[in-house]
């Protein structure tokens, strides 16, 4: 009886991504748009939009976006702030809802006493990246400062030689 919840657990999820990607086709402008570097598998990324769009306090303007806005608005401009907050949130969103079905899938395979484990091993690896993505920015902002201040001395030297 367990094996057939498990199953109906696995089915929802499927069907549940399946159906967030139908709703989120009328963003594969967005999608299409995205660079490749640091957004990859961006086609799927509609799964996390239409999660934007059903449920608004995960879409731009909610309390996520909040702690990405300004490293995006120095990463890459204040008019492509909003772009690219509702990209990562997407992307964030999409891997998510892909860890948790696919957790949910595989506990149909393992024994019956550990699916309930494997799900919630899935619920925890979705936390583990939205975390993951959303603090993605910041990292790359430091980043570039540190590349800064290791180039720093090196542009006084060749500004002091010009002189």
């Amino acid at each position: 009886m367990e094996n057939y919840i498990v199953l109906i657990v696995a089915t929802v999820a499927f069907v549940s991504f399946v159906v967030m990607e139908l709703i989120g086709r009328k963003y594969n402008s967005y999608v299409q748009a995205a660079p490749e570097k640091g957004f990859p598998m961006s086609e799927l990324y509609t799964v996390g939009f239409a999660w934007q769009q059903i449920l608004p306090k995960l879409s731009y303007g909610g309390s996520l976006s909040e702690k990405i806005k300004e490293p995006v608005k120095l990463l890459y401009g204040e008019q492509f702030c909003e772009y690219y907050c509702r990209l990562i949130l997407a992307q964030a969103y999409t891997f998510a809802h892909l860890a948790i079905t696919f957790c949910c899938i595989l506990a149909c395979f393992v024994d019956q006493s550990s699916a309930p484990m494997v799900i919630l091993l899935g619920v925890v690896v979705a936390a583990v990246l939205i975390k993951n993505y959303i603090d993605e920015p910041q990292k790359q902002l430091k980043a570039r400062a540190d590349a800064c201040v290791e180039e720093f001395p090196t542009m006084v030297m060749k500004l002091s030689l010009m002189i």
